[in-house]
């Protein structure tokens, strides 16, 4: 994140200068790959599953201060589970998911599994607070990151392997922060929530943002820093 609160790309070789914290600081990080493959683009329905859900372009700019966005909106009339998803298999180990996330009409995300034991943490989009609304077997931590403009980054960290059969990853949204509203409510056909960048990685912790703009996954090597001058400054 650049002094302006934006997500910028730096040229490789260069250090990265991290302001997350309000002063510049060298992001260090180890290799991490965002399996998902169409981390921008939730139009792609060879890679999203919507469900009582449609998602259109939005004018609204973007953590990296593009319009790169979209609108989350649940089909008219009462239904639940409205959600984009995709199926992951035999995955093992440690995984963090996590999405870009910004107040619209709605003011809640969630991410979670569906298959049983159950797991989902409810965002709030206002307060930049959370709730564990189903602990699974699969749930380790969630945690929810102020950005810039309104949004933040909300993430979930799980075991996929102790989500029963098909290890399906979702993003939700709903009226409520309990989580029970997902079950079921009333959606009007233009309301919604903001999303952008999605990334689920082998990790325990959530890595600074990985784009898959090309349709594959995407692998940021480790960083490392040597020679770094006075140690009293850097």
């Amino acid at each position: 994140v650049n002094e302006q609160g934006l997500i910028e790309e730096v040229a490789s070789g260069l250090p990265r200068i991290d302001y997350t914290d309000g002063s510049g600081s060298w992001l260090l990080e180890p290799t991490s790959t965002n399996i998902i493959t169409s981390s921008e683009d939730f139009s792609n329905g060879g890679f999203w599953n919507t469900t009582l859900t449609t998602v259109a372009t939005s004018t609204i700019v973007s953590p990296d201060g593009l319009q790169g966005s979209y609108k989350l909106v649940p089909d008219i009339g009462t239904g639940g589970n409205r959600s984009l998803s995709h199926n992951y298999l035999s995955l093992t180990g440690i995984h963090t998911h996590t999405c870009f996330a910004k107040k619209g009409e709605y003011n809640y995300l969630m991410l979670r599994t569906r298959n049983g034991p159950n797991t989902g943490v409810m965002f709030d989009l206002v307060n930049g607070t959370l709730s564990v609304n189903a602990a699974g077997a699969s749930y380790v931590d969630s945690k929810i990151e102020e950005y810039t403009n309104g949004w933040y980054r909300c993430s979930i960290t799980l075991d996929p392997s102790l989500v029963n059969s098909v290890g399906q990853l979702y993003i939700s949204m709903s009226v409520g922060i309990t989580g029970t509203e997902t079950n079921s409510f009333d959606g009007d056909g233009t309301s919604g929530i903001y999303i952008w960048g999605s990334q689920f990685e082998e990790n325990s912790y959530s890595t600074s943002y990985i784009p898959t703009l090309t349709g594959t996954t995407q692998t940021r090597v480790a960083d490392t820093a040597s020679g770094s001058g006075n140690s009293t400054v850097i």
